[in-house]
């Protein structure tokens, strides 16, 4: 009667690991077709871009020549990671209400942020801004003009991951806009191929504009789809002449310009189908799917886990029973 109470048992947990194993293979097969399409290697991101500002101190009444020139930190392919990059220089301070010195200033900034907020793609941000201000009664020569630039070229890449040679409708939801000298565009090809345009260029450039483009893209699980970010600013105040009086002449100039595309998966595909990025960008880290081995020995590491529990209970049960 003991060695019955031992082996039911053992019988009942051998059907149950053989079950448990066939299906954590059944699962890695099923998974296979989702792991081809994840085992895409995707390029960094890059960023390539920076700016200066140019001015002239006016110390003493003096001119400076050449001009003093700031230059942005250069990014040259610069690979970006899920930290945002923040670049700017400065000159000077806008002048308080009342100034009667002559002053100029000039800023210059560059903002990339991969992943702005968790479920925000990145976005691309530069300003430049200059002022002049000369007061013809404060007895001092004006001094030259001031200026600012930046420009970046932003990089990443992207692809659907899930069951390969299929296609998948992605949403498109992107603006971008110029404030005053600048430009503002943004495309998007598959990587191997820069000549076929996914979405129509999007551009503004030396105005005062936004733009909106939504649309709903085709997009197939087996390319990898590289998207382009381009952005500048530029600002100049001219510099002023000699004269007498009392009043003070203030010249300034702002430019902005601004980018943010953003991709969802269509939730008529979003359970079979992800995005996946450029490792830093979009939320930061590039999920990982396991693979089919990966998924079979993990069955198979939990069944030898049930088969030694049940082992144990029923040898307790064994003890109990009476000879």
């Amino acid at each position: 009667m003991g060695i019955k109470s031992f082996a039911f048992p053992l019988v009942r947990c051998a059907r149950r690991c053989l079950t448990v194993i066939a299906f954590g293979f059944g699962l890695a097969q099923w998974d296979l077709g989702e792991a081809q399409a994840s085992n895409i290697v995707l390029p960094f991101a890059t960023l390539t871009g920076g700016g200066f500002i140019q001015y002239e101190t006016g110390l003493n009444g003096a001119v400076d020549y050449p001009p003093v020139t700031e230059h942005l930190p250069n990014y040259n392919n610069f690979v970006v990671g899920p930290k945002p990059v923040n670049a700017a220089r400065q000159y000077g301070s806008l002048p308080a209400l009342g100034t009667t010195m002559t002053t100029t200033g000039a800023t210059a900034t560059l903002d990339f942020w991969p992943s702005k907020f968790s479920t925000f793609l990145p976005t691309l941000t530069a300003s430049a801004s200059t002022w002049a201000l000369y007061n013809a009664n404060s007895g001092f020569q004006p001094v030259g003009p001031v200026s600012a630039q930046v420009s970046a070229f932003a990089t990443y890449y992207m692809y659907v991951a899930g069951p390969t040679n299929t296609s998948v409708s992605v949403d498109i939801a992107a603006q971008g806009w110029v404030v005053g000298t600048g430009t503002a565009t943004l495309n998007m090809t598959p990587a191997d191929n820069p000549f076929f345009q996914v979405i129509p260029t999007q551009s503004e450039t030396n105005t005062i504009r936004s733009w909106i483009y939504k649309d709903v893209l085709q997009l197939r699980t087996d390319t990898i789809y590289r998207i382009s970010m381009q952005i500048g600013a530029d600002a100049a105040s001219g510099a002023y002449g000699g004269g007498s009086g009392t009043s003070a002449i203030f010249k300034s100039q702002d430019s902005s310009a601004f980018l943010d595309p953003e991709f969802t998966i269509d939730p008529a595909y979003s359970s079979q189908y992800s995005l996946i990025f450029s490792d830093g960008i979009g939320d930061g880290f590039s999920p990982a799917v396991p693979e089919p081995s990966t998924w079979a020995m993990m069955m198979i590491g939990f069944a030898g886990l049930g088969y030694i529990s049940s082992r144990r209970r029923a040898r307790r049960i064994a003890v109990l029973l009476p000879k």
